[in-house]
Order: C-alpha cells, then structure tokens, then sequence
C-alpha cells in the first residue's frame, strides 16, 4: 500500500509517496510550499493511480490523472535524500508550467493519456 510522508529538508517541505516501489515505480516528490491539507491529496490521487495501473513515465504530461489539470512527472534527484523520484509538476494558478512562465516555450512536453 502506497502512503505518503512530509520531508523535512533544507528547502521548505517537499511531500512524497512511500511504498510505491512496490509497484515497480519510482516514489513521488512534490515540492512547493502549500499547506499540508492541499499537499496530500494530490500524493493520495498519485498513490491510488499507481496502484490501479498507472505506469508513470519520465517527461510525460499526464492529462486525466486530475480533474481540470495536467500533471508532468520527471525523474531526478530527491531534495530529501540520494533516491532518483519522479518528480510532479502542476500548473500555477494561471494555468502555466514553469518552462512556459520562464521560457515563452508552450506545449514542451508530450501529453499522455492515462
């Protein structure tokens, strides 16, 4: 059964899965300073997908896994540890990803449906 935990590093929390190894999948880390009560059902949807099938992919936009919102995961390094996770990545509030606020550039990933 997946869980998740709240990290406590240098950066301010980041919240991750735990357990989903046992699905054949790296752990999955959100990072941004939201409140807990926001922060966790996102990792409890991601946990429950992943047990349900959900293969999650390096660099892939993932449109169905929420409603009303896309989702991309990459891998990298863990701000809590030396693990490899998958890291998820939503919209701010206006609907934008971090590379089309910083770069201009739109559509950078490739969309998957789960």
């Amino acid at each position: 059964m997946c869980k998740w935990k709240t990290n406590r590093c240098e950066c301010p929390v980041s919240y991750c899965t735990e357990g989903l190894e046992h699905f054949g999948s790296l752990e999955v880390e959100y990072y941004f300073s939201v409140p807990e009560k926001d922060a966790i059902p996102i990792i409890e949807t991601v946990c429950k997908a992943v047990e349900e099938g959900l293969v999650i992919e390096d660099g892939v936009m993932y449109r169905d896994l929420f409603k009303n919102v896309s989702v991309f995961f990459f891998k990298t390094k863990s701000l809590a540890s030396d693990k490899e996770v998958f890291r998820l990545v939503l919209p701010d509030w206006e609907g934008e990803y971090p590379w089309e606020i910083y770069s201009g550039i739109s559509q950078k990933a490739h969309f998957k449906r789960q």
